[in-house]
């Protein structure tokens, strides 16, 4: 699925809207007790009048300030002098990259993202969910709120961290051992052993699992290192694993994935209900000497937190597609916002739905939105329908004429651009 970030799609939906200037260098540092931008090369755009950028727009793209967005309040010609009029100071730094608009990009941003919402499912993303675990009798199934229409359904035998594509599986990734493959920070990792009368419901398969604690103010790591891991370069690495977690203020349960000595990167919360499988995925590249993955716990709840883990899986490849051993479910319908199986699911077995959603929203220069170049057009006519009708209210009546004949044509645009839907969609509401 072809993405975008929003680096690149302000930029190309402003020059072909009317609203770029272009894109430049400060040739004089930020000295960071002021809010003065300079650049020549403002300059050898064109713009050496007094005040031709007054009430233009800049849009930082490096520095302490990336994605920070200030109107131009004063300019002067002869230096590439701009002083903005609203926010903090600006940081201190040379060289900084920066755009300048003739509209808020804040604007544009907002626009765009309710664009995305609007052309939905005619612009989507294809989204799989695989962490639903069947039950035996069960037939009805809550979809999870990233799906908003569902595609198709299989079925997929649950693995164990046996599993021979397990790349952590000669490890402890089955919590069976003594643990002592596992590294922590800011944590301790001690064994819990499966009990009777009464039964201990912290182990989830085998007779032991893993309890991670942290203390109060700490964000502890309990992790695996995955052998041979510059194998893996530009490879997608998938893990996932079984965690029993109880909603607590100030606490959250993540898996965490990282590459040598860099950031983690982390998955979606635990839902604080007991057992839970949690995933995440990460694409590294110039792997020096290490892969991590296992969990993230913060804790900010003012007591010590513990979480439960067990069946620790690692794999390399896209995680999209369903596995091999997957069986596709052909008999079910909808119902409010579950899918009902008939014939339920297979013991031992997982969910795997597989759904569409509205691309994604972005705010940051970095975040990406699944559509290609080739939807481009279709984006930004929606997004120039949202930006003039928002115009009218705010303009007299010539420049009311304008901007309704703009608006009808970007929506007759996207009119014929979204002709075609996707097909064999059930909605679940």
């Amino acid at each position: 699925m072809a993405t975008t970030t929003l680096n690149t799609l302000l930029p190309e939906f402003a020059k072909r809207h009317g609203y770029w200037v272009g894109s430049f260098t400060t040739t004089t540092s930020i000295t960071g007790s002021d809010k003065v931008i300079v650049s020549t090369g403002l300059i050898s755009s064109g713009y050496d009048d007094d005040d031709a950028l007054i009430d233009y727009w800049i849009r930082i793209t490096s520095g302490t300030d990336d994605d920070a967005v200030r109107r131009i309040d004063d300019y002067t010609g002869s230096s590439g002098s701009c002083t903005v009029a609203s926010g903090a100071n600006l940081s201190s730094g040379s060289s900084i990259t920066f755009e300048v608009y003739t509209r808020d990009p804040n604007d544009i941003t907002d626009a765009l993202n309710t664009a995305r919402t609007a052309l939905y499912p005619a612009i989507h993303k294809v989204v799989y969910e695989r962490d639903i675990s069947g039950e035996v009798d069960r037939t009805k199934y809550t979809v999870p709120s990233t799906i908003h229409s569902v595609s198709k359904l299989w079925y997929e035998p649950r693995l164990k961290s046996n599993w021979a594509d397990n790349l952590v599986g000669t490890l402890d990734a089955d919590f069976e051992g003594d643990l002592t493959d596992f590294t922590t920070s800011s944590a301790t990792l001690t064994a819990e052993t499966e009990t009777t009368s009464p039964n201990n419901q912290m182990v989830w398969h085998g007779t032991q699992s893993g309890k991670v604690l942290v203390a109060n103010s700490s964000t502890g790591y309990a992790y695996l290192a995955v052998p041979s891991p510059t194998n893996y370069e530009g490879e997608e690495i998938n893990i996932s694993f079984w965690a029993h977690a109880l909603s607590v203020s100030g606490a959250t349960v993540k898996a965490a994935i990282r590459t040598d000595s860099g950031s983690w990167s982390v998955g979606t919360a635990h839902g604080g209900d007991g057992w839970e499988r949690l995933s995440v995925s990460l694409s590294p590249q110039g792997i020096d000497s290490s892969i991590h993955v296992g969990v993230q716990i913060v804790n900010s709840s003012g007591a010590d937190y513990h979480v439960y883990m067990d069946e620790l899986i690692a794999t390399a490849g896209r995680a999209d597609n369903p596995y091999p051993q997957a069986q596709i479910i052909k008999q079910w319908y909808p119902e409010n916002s579950s899918v009902v199986i008939p014939s339920g699911v297979p013991e031992n077995s997982n969910l795997l739905i597989e759904g569409v959603a509205p691309v994604s929203s972005v705010s940051s220069g970095t975040d990406t939105m699944e559509i290609g170049e080739n939807r481009y057009e279709v984006l930004f006519q929606s997004a120039m329908a949202v930006l003039s009708s928002g115009e009218f209210n705010e303009s007299d009546d010539n420049e009311l004429n304008a901007l309704q004949r703009r608006n009808t044509h970007s929506r007759n645009r996207v009119s014929e651009s979204t002709m075609v839907v996707p097909t064999r969609i059930r909605t679940v509401v």
